[in-house]
């Protein structure tokens, strides 16, 4: 299915540059989150950026965090620490990564599992601008032509349930 592969090129493109120990665990933590993602009603476009590299010029009025929120760290105090001030930091992650999914505009994400910031546009050309389709497909075209210089991954979900995505095919584990 065309949903389990978004979802799976997702959860591997959000751990793609995080150390071996942490990929499973930052893989469920999202599985957790997105598996939201393809029941909400509102739509979502997301974009997972490469830790170097990446191509923020692109983005317009995007809120970007004055701190990256880093999902690997929170797990990782977790693992430390189980304790209930940690699990509570995961879930308000979690709860704040679907408040942002369900904004318009692109959630952005780096490869290495952190949230950049939402609420991001892209122009899209003028040939896409006169297509017969909606916004959100149109800005998910716009960003799908950024993927493999400064976009790993483009993820595409429709009100009306479509899930799409691009990426930069996964490289070999040596």
């Amino acid at each position: 299915r065309r949903e389990a592969q978004a979802l799976r090129a997702l959860f591997r493109a959000l751990s793609r540059e995080t150390l071996a120990a942490l990929k499973q665990p930052l893989q469920d933590f999202y599985y957790r989150v997105f598996t939201e993602l393809t029941r909400d009603v509102h739509g979502s476009l997301i974009a997972v950026l490469p830790v170097t590299g990446a191509r923020m010029d692109i983005f317009s009025d995007a809120v970007i965090l004055a701190e990256p929120l880093s999902i690997p760290a929170a797990i990782e105090s977790y693992a430390r620490n189980p304790g209930v001030e940690e699990i509570a930091g995961l879930y308000s992650r979690a709860s704040l990564i679907r408040g942002m999914l369900g904004c318009d505009g692109i959630t952005l994400f780096r490869s290495d599992g952190v949230l950049l910031g939402y609420n991001a546009f892209i122009q899209p050309t003028r040939a896409m601008r006169q297509a017969l389709v909606g916004a959100r497909r149109r800005a998910f075209e716009a960003l799908a032509g950024h993927v493999g210089h400064g976009v790993n991954l483009a993820v595409y979900r429709s009100q009306d349930g479509a899930l799409d995505y691009i990426g930069v095919p996964d490289k070999p584990e040596a």
